[in-house]
């Protein structure tokens, strides 16, 4: 049974992508939170919600990844006031379309989400899926191009999604998720590194990781 969207609740939006590893199928979690900013008519439920962020991000995520790879979907639950069972909408589902090799699981390209306010607490991260050999630049450092592809991704990351149709809708608005308070505090801006980064458990050598 779908959820209904209700005014001001915040809801996780898991986007998942999988590789091939020695010791099993590795997969790459990226969790996006959004407050329901405004209902109409009769609303949206969780199954529009998941739809809609399929829908902004699958093709930009599958233009990272090589074909080995894939876009396994995008699960979402509400994470407040109360939690909801999670629904997977693999719709969208599919390979990679970048047509150079994968490097190592671990190495992923880092975003820095960002707020008005200063400090660690107000900052997060998103290590993204499985960068390819084309992906590095001259010293080893992350592509021009590779860094403009995320800017794309990063201008959605920054955008409302609406779920929903027909006059029945729920606008998404996206949030940086504090887990000791649940709270929330509003994005403003992302920063693309051009360095890359790490991150083990995403690993070949480790156990295989699941979502």
């Amino acid at each position: 049974m779908a959820n209904p969207i209700v005014l001001l609740d915040t809801w996780l939006a898991r986007i998942e992508c999988t590789a091939p590893g020695p010791r099993g199928q590795q997969t790459a979690l990226n969790d996006l939170y959004y407050n329901a900013t405004s209902i109409s008519g009769g609303g949206a439920t969780d199954v529009d919600f998941a739809a809609a962020v399929s829908t902004a991000f699958a093709a930009g995520y599958k233009a990272l990844i090589e074909p080995l790879c894939g876009f396994a979907g995008v699960r979402v639950s509400r994470v407040a006031p109360t939690i909801t069972p999670s629904f997977l909408d693999a719709t969208d589902a599919g390979a990679g379309t970048n047509a150079s090799t994968m490097l190592p699981t671990q190495v992923t390209a880092v975003l820095t989400k960002g707020t008005p306010f200063a400090g660690r607490k107000y900052r997060g991260r998103i290590y993204f899926p499985f960068p390819t050999a084309a992906d590095v630049g001259a010293g080893g450092v992350v592509s021009g191009g590779y860094i403009a592809v995320l800017a794309v991704l990063c201008a959605q990351f920054l955008s409302n999604i609406t779920a929903g149709s027909a006059g029945n809708t729920a606008v998404m608005t996206p949030v940086l998720w504090h887990r000791s308070t649940r709270s929330t505090t509003q994005l403003t801006n992302f920063s693309v590194s051009s360095l890359w980064g790490t991150q083990r458990r995403r690993g070949n050598y480790g156990r295989p990781n699941g979502p």
